[in-house]
């Protein structure tokens, strides 16, 4: 496709740095030759000298956000630091609101500036494009650069460029809003950057710790401890830190932030870092957390703060007690983060913890590891999302496996809803025969939740392996403050259901449901196909048989009309099940037939 560039907008001042071939060679050096074929040569080098001119002048430890706005596309450009994150933290908060990304570019250079101006004098391709490590980095050879150009010159450091192509933003609002919130996304990369070593020596420190702790805590001190070091061994991206004192507000225990010791995320000057539990003012327990006498000494939660690194989701909470020389709980550790994607696709025999919870199960129901029953048993564990199966109980755990295990022989769609220990979120589990799953669904599902628990904000996971059920998994959050709504579980597990089933199955279901098996089959054979797609979009299921009761009654085939149930449940007074209540053609005194009534899950 061809693209008009509009005049670029200046950037910052540039320095002696000018762009060359050289130049734009490095910049797109790790794109798809592919990807660049719809792009003129004026394009891209308008593109690269738009991006190194917004580099011309950046202070150490700042971001530079621009956007350049062709005809058809804007492009948004950010120099930083090189830190861990900042791609992803980037483009996830680009693709927020779902827009595409039609061109990523992100080298690494690295640049020399003035140390006074902080203009840009040089750039070279940074050290992972230069086979370099992270160790070596700062004392390497730097290709094309003389050692007398640099007299004077601070030490280069390494810069990630980043530029997102997406579509035409609208008007200067809308780029003043992506800058905004662009920067917001960087200042929170940079603090888990910059703090990201100190709260790596708090996870050592609490592993050293639970060596100090009471014996009967629970879990026991050898599995806290195993727990921490599978954690911090890449399979949590720890983001956050800040540690509590117990003291007393209103003659109730509670816990306050001590002053200094917020990190990444949780630091005390963060918008969000400094509410709720984060602040310096006392707060007493939160509902479900565990009291000062209890031998719980790790709580696993979802906090209610949103992470923007490295994805826009809602934060994980490790809770950790620390104890006084008595054995008394004096506080608490809390770190927050991420639960990495290489954890999530562990066996769960693996994971501490976990893996307890599993043979507990396990020798609970009765079921031997090698037989059919285990194996399917683990199965359904195995498709539990990761962050459930650290927070529910062993019991919770076990009855719910059990319910599973009877649905996937039934193939029935069923709701299962769990609230969390501290009242912030409801977990909602829905299993569905795999043939009904698809994204219209999902989101006919969504709503219903969303609509049950009054929620500003619904996560969804979905998982579709071998087996014949999909597993879909909601996070609801609860709205703050508030107590959860009083939701008929039942009520809208039927409504859940619903909200699964194509137009025509509920039709089926829905005749099998008013009249009996013969019967139900003829009409369903007859009519099934009979409904234009405008009266499918107006009209639910429910519709459909009453409407298909008054036809029958008519003389369609000469013989004088039929007489079918719903008219009997008519004249007897009965009300007929859907929201319409209409009884035309039902004038009949032909006798009635009796009916059964199934109920489909």
């Amino acid at each position: 496709m061809s693209r008009e560039t509009a005049p670029a907008a200046q950037g910052g001042a540039a320095g002696p740095f000018e762009a060359n071939d050289s130049f734009f060679a490095d910049y797109y050096e790790h794109v798809a030759a592919e990807d660049l074929l719809d792009y003129s040569p004026e394009t891209l080098g308008r593109r690269a000298r738009y991006h190194a001119e917004l580099a011309g002048i950046r202070a150490p430890g700042q971001s530079v956000v621009g956007v350049l706005n062709e005809t058809d596309a804007s492009i948004k450009m950010v120099v930083a630091n090189d830190m861990p994150h900042l791609v992803h933290s980037v483009t996830a908060e680009l693709t927020r609101e779902s827009p595409s990304i039609r061109l990523l570019v992100h080298p690494t250079f690295r640049v020399w500036r003035d140390p006074e101006t902080h203009a840009l004098l040089d750039v070279a391709p940074g050290p992972s494009r230069a086979g370099l490590t992270a160790a070596n980095a700062g004392h390497a050879e730097i290709p094309d650069v003389r050692p007398d150009e640099l007299d004077g010159i601070q030490d280069g450091t390494t810069e990630t460029w980043v530029a997102v192509e997406i579509g035409r933003l609208p008007g200067d609002s809308g780029a003043e809003e992506v800058i905004a919130n662009l920067h917001g996304v960087l200042a929170d990369v940079q603090a888990v950057a910059e703090d990201l070593p100190t709260i790596h020596a708090q996870v050592t420190a609490a592993v050293g710790s639970v060596d100090g702790f009471p014996s009967a805590t629970v879990p026991a001190p050898d599995q806290l401890r195993e727990l921490l070091l599978w954690l911090d061994n890449g399979n949590f991206v720890f983001l956050g830190y800040s540690e509590y004192e117990r003291t007393t507000a209103g003659g109730r225990d509670a816990l306050r932030v001590r002053a200094g010791a917020g990190l990444g995320l949780l630091r005390e000057d963060r918008p969000e870092g400094g509410t709720g539990p984060a602040s310096g003012a006392p707060h007493t327990e939160e509902s479900g957390e565990a009291s000062p006498h209890s031998p719980r000494a790790l709580t696993l939660a979802t906090s209610d703060l949103r992470s923007s690194v490295p994805r826009p989701a809602y934060l994980d909470e490790i809770r950790l007690r620390i104890f006084d020389d008595g054995g008394a709980a004096a506080g608490e550790r809390r770190f927050v983060g991420l639960l990495a994607p290489g954890a999530t696709g562990q066996s769960v025999r693996r994971i501490p913890v976990v893996r307890d919870k599993v043979l507990a199960v396990q020798e609970h129901l009765g079921f031997k590891t090698a037989s059919h029953q285990g194996k399917e048993l683990l199965a359904v564990l195995e498709s539990f999302p990761l962050d459930e199966l650290f927070h529910m109980e062993q019991h919770d755990l076990a009855q719910l496996a059990t319910e599973i295990l009877r649905l996937q022989q039934r193939r029935q769609t069923r709701l299962f809803l769990r609230p969390d220990s501290i009242g912030r979120f409801m977990s909602a589990l829905v299993f569905l025969p795999r043939r009904r799953y698809n994204t219209a669904v999902r989101l006919r599902i969504e709503q219903e939740l969303r609509h049950a628990f009054k929620s500003p904000s619904i996560e969804f996971e979905v998982r579709l392996g071998d087996s014949p059920m999909a597993r879909v998994f909601f996070r609801i959050l609860l709205g703050p403050g508030t107590p959860a709504p009083d939701v008929d579980p039942l009520e809208l597990e039927r409504r859940v259901v619903a909200a699964s089933r194509s137009w025509t199955e509920g039709l089926d279901e829905s005749l099998r449901d008013q009249f009996t098996a013969e019967e139900a089959a003829r009409l369903s054979t007859l009519w099934q196909g009979s409904f234009p797609p405008g009266y499918r979009a107006d009209h639910d299921a429910e519709d459909a048989v009453r409407d298909i009761a008054a036809f029958e009654e008519f003389d369609l085939d000469g013989t004088g009309g039929r007489w079918t149930t719903l008219c009997w449940l008519s004249m007897s007074g009965r009300k007929p099940r859907g929201r319409r209540q209409r009884t035309r053609g039902c004038a009949s005194t032909s006798a009635p037939r009796t009916s059964s009534s199934t109920t489909s899950g």
